[in-house]
Order: structure tokens, then C-alpha cells, then sequence
């Protein structure tokens, strides 16, 4: 979130893939189906983040951009998860799975623009105005 507000397209792209890929190397699920979720949910996330950063960026906070990749993020992982594993199944798992994901989300965005508000390296180094 706070490289959202600082970092060119093509980088914070870069960020996100090598996220992806190291995470999934980590746990183990480079070669499976769980990287397909994790690709998948990912790059919803992200484009629909970089989206509403562009089009509203004075009028949506980070805690609204948190709520909207995760739910891009969750949504596209569901809808996954429903045609791979679960099926009709997938209406169970949903509302606890999105209520999950938009209470971290909800976390992350005012973590972020407290840090932002509160960090003198982010104000010296990130925020600087052209």
C-alpha cells in the first residue's frame, strides 16, 4: 500500500510478481494449484488497487484501497476455488472468507496510513512532491 502511493506501474508490478513467486517458493506451492489462487488473487488485487489509486486518489483512502484488492483478490480466489475444488460448496466458504479478508484489509489500510503519517523516511524519501 505504501509503495502504491510511491512507486511507478512497472515497479509496482515487479513488487507483486516477486512477492507472488517468493511467498510461493517458500511454502511450497510453487508448482501446484494453491499458485494459481495466489497469481490469480494477486494480480486482481493489484490492478484494481492501481486502478482506484489512478482514478480517485485524493478521495479514497488506503483503507478503502485495501478493501477493494482484497475483495478483488477473494472474489477471483473463490470463483477459483469454486470451479477446482468446491463447486456449489463455494457459497459456504464465501461469506467468512470475504469477512476475514476485508477485517485484515481494513487493518493493513490504517497500518499503512499510519506508518506513512508517522515515518519520517517515508516523508523525507517517498513523499516528496514534484
Amino acid at each position: 500500500l505504501i509503495a502504491l502511493r510511491s512507486l511507478r506501474f512497472r515497479d509496482l508490478l515487479l513488487v507483486v510478481l516477486v512477492k507472488i513467486v517468493v511467498q510461493a517458493f517458500f511454502t511450497g506451492t510453487l508448482f501446484s494449484y494453491v499458485f494459481l489462487f495466489s497469481i490469480s488473487g494477486g494480480t486482481a488485487s493489484f490492478f484494481l488497487m492501481v486502478t482506484a489509486e489512478k482514478i480517485a486518489k485524493k478521495k479514497i483512502s488506503l483503507v478503502g484501497i485495501s478493501v477493494l484488492g482484497a475483495f478483488a483478490s477473494n472474489v477471483v480466489q473463490l470463483g477459483i476455488a469454486g470451479v477446482l475444488v468446491f463447486g456449489g460448496g463455494i457459497f459456504y466458504i464465501a461469506p467468512p472468507f470475504l469477512l476475514v479478508g476485508v477485517i485484515s484489509a481494513v487493518f493493513l489500510g490504517v497500518s499503512a496510513e499510519q506508518f506513512i503519517r508517522r515515518s519520517k523516511w517515508v516523508a523525507h524519501h517517498l513523499l516528496k512532491t514534484d
